[in-house]
């Protein structure tokens, strides 16, 4: 932590700009970024009137563990990779999940859809509890009306609700990114200046006392050139 204020100050016009690229990011992310809108509905498997007899013909009051399956098996065919497929042709674009309440010890199917439409999500969800009618007149397709299960809704949204945390989330992930770059680059860029400043430029050669200052030695420059004995000498020095 130490380094990096240490970087901060000492390249703040860097991070100052590391800073701005940063924020202005993040509001092009938040106008950029599409909301998540969900809707909820909730179906009940009812018995058939047939069974339902037995308790005065109120289908509520005869819950057996059947229902529950047949919720179970109508959730997984709407599951499927072609009833999936073939709501998308249909323009139902918006992704959901179908499945048995597990908050709920009866036969409650629950239907949950997310989109960044609220147009497409809420059509989609309406799509679903059509669906969900549909694939249990199939499943009884050879049975008499009145020993067939029903299925009725208790609960939907009328209006797809925009859901924050997925956005914010999202931006905060991209956030803690971005400052991680920045901090590295910092980094990076303090310490090839420190180990510049460590080694320093390259020692000159030495000059000969004989040369005058503001010359050349051309002669230290020829002898530096010459490979051989590293103990070789002036000829002035033998002199």
């Amino acid at each position: 932590m130490r380094v990096l204020l240490r970087a901060v100050r000492a390249r703040w016009r860097l991070a100052s700009v590391l800073l701005a690229l940063t924020l202005a990011g993040l509001g092009a992310g938040v106008v950029v970024l599409p909301w998540t809108y969900q809707g909820e509905a909730n179906m009940v498997f009812l018995s058939s009137r047939i069974v339902a007899k037995q308790a005065g013909g109120n289908p509520y009051l005869v819950f057996a563990s059947s229902l529950t399956v047949s919720a179970e098996v109508v959730g997984r065919r709407l599951m499927d990779d072609q009833t999936v497929q073939s709501l998308r042709k249909q323009g139902y674009t918006a992704n959901y999940t179908v499945g048995v309440a597990p908050d709920s010890a009866g036969p409650v199917l629950s239907i949950t859809v997310t989109g960044s439409d609220p147009r497409t999500t809420g059509t989609t969800l309406k799509a679903l509890i059509t669906a969900v009618n549909s694939q249990l007149e199939t499943l009884q397709s050879g049975l008499k009306p009145d020993a067939r299960i029903t299925a009725d809704v208790v609960n939907s949204t009328d209006r797809p609700l925009r859901v924050r945390k997925p956005k914010i989330q999202l931006l905060g992930e991209l956030l803690a990114v971005a400052l991680g770059a920045s901090a590295g680059l910092l980094l990076l860029v303090q310490a090839l200046a420190d180990r510049r400043r460590a080694t320093g430029p390259p020692a000159a050669p030495p000059r000969s006392p004989d040369v005058p200052a503001g010359e050349i030695d051309y002669e230290a420059m020829w002898l530096e050139s010459r490979p051989g004995d590293p103990g070789h000498h002036r000829a002035d020095d033998h002199a």
